[in-house]
Formats: C-alpha cells, structure tokens, sequence
C-alpha cells in the first residue's frame, strides 16, 4: 500500500451488504422483465405461439434478441419495401424513433452486462456502497486483462433500475404505438378462425 492509498480502497472478497445485494438482485429481474417484453413482441409480429417463439428467443443471447427485434420492427415498418424503392429510412420518423429507441435498449444491456459480469467485494467504511471490478480484454494490449472498476453505491444501481424500467416502458409505447393496428387484425382473424 502507498502513502496515498487509505485502507478503505482494499478490495477483499467478502461478500457487499444485504441491502447491495438486494438492490443487484432488483437490477437483474428489472431487465429480466425488458428481456421477457422484447420476446413477446417477437412473438406477437411474428404471429405464432408464445412457446413456439420463446424456443429461438431464448437461444439468442440478449443482444442477439435485441438486434433480431430491431429487425423485425424495421421489416413489419416495411423498411424492404421502402429500400426497394430507393428511399431513405433516415428521413423517416419512425424509423428515427425505433433507431433512438434501439440505442437506449443496446445502452440498459451493457449496464446489465456491466452489472451481472461483474464481482462486487465489499466496501467496508459504507454498506451501502460495493466495489464493482469486471476484467476485460483490451484491444490495444491483446492477452493482457484491464481492470473496468467503480464504487457503486444502492442508490446508483436504484437509478440503473430506473433507466432499465424507463427503457422498458419505451419499448412498449412503440410498440403499441406502431403495431396496434396488426394486433387488432391479428386478434381478430385468430377469432374468426376459432368461430369456425
């Protein structure tokens, strides 16, 4: 240790408090719940059984998911149809909000790789507070691990909460936003066909 360093900034590997802990679990069922949504609107445009979907969806790592949900809407938005045609999807609101929409949920999965990748030893002048420290490769030195490291208190992973649930909402409001209509026509042909 050197004279600038205080005995607080010793990482050991106990375990954080109950209540960081708690706080990790909160943070992992909230994404969980924006993991579940995305597969049920892959579910939905796609027009098959829940059980039949969540088969592929939950052989896709998360960002796999995503990136297959970004496609989806952006075919069900008839992006092909409008690439064909020579326009610019850039030019098109919708497809400026799914882009927007898209980056914020890439953003809450690397908090969550962030969070569930990591160790989190304690901190032993405050409970509230954990050290996070994650290896990770660098580009730039290959074969030699960086340390990705901060002190996290319940209140930040509170506000990752926050963010994830915030995404999770967005998700759903462009969802009902921009496919309501194809889950009228969907729901009403599924009644017709069961009225047979």
């Amino acid at each position: 240790m050197t004279s600038e360093q205080s005995d607080d900034s010793i990482i050991t590997g106990e375990s954080p408090s109950v209540e960081v802990l708690t706080a990790i679990g909160k943070f992992i069922v909230t994404f969980g719940k924006l993991d579940a949504y995305a597969s049920t609107c892959i579910s939905v445009l796609m027009g098959a059984e829940p059980e039949l979907v969540s088969i592929i969806a939950n052989s896709l790592q998360s960002k796999a998911r995503f990136d297959t949900l970004r496609d989806i809407f952006a075919y069900k938005l008839d992006s092909a149809n409008k690439i064909r045609a020579g326009l610019e999807l850039k030019n098109d609101k919708r497809f400026s909000e799914l882009d927007k929409l898209f980056d914020e949920i890439q953003k809450a999965n690397d908090i969550r790789n962030e969070i569930v990748h990591s160790e989190w030893p304690m901190y032993f002048p405050d409970a509230l507070k954990a050290h996070r420290l994650r290896w990770k490769k660098a580009k730039d030195k290959p074969g030699w691990p960086v340390a990705d490291y901060d002190l996290v208190s319940v209140k930040d992973l509170e506000d990752k909460i926050r963010f994830i649930e915030k995404v999770t909402g967005e998700l759903s409001n462009f969802f009902s936003q921009n496919f309501s209509d194809y889950i009228r026509q969907l729901y009403t042909n599924n009644n017709d066909e069961d009225g047979r």
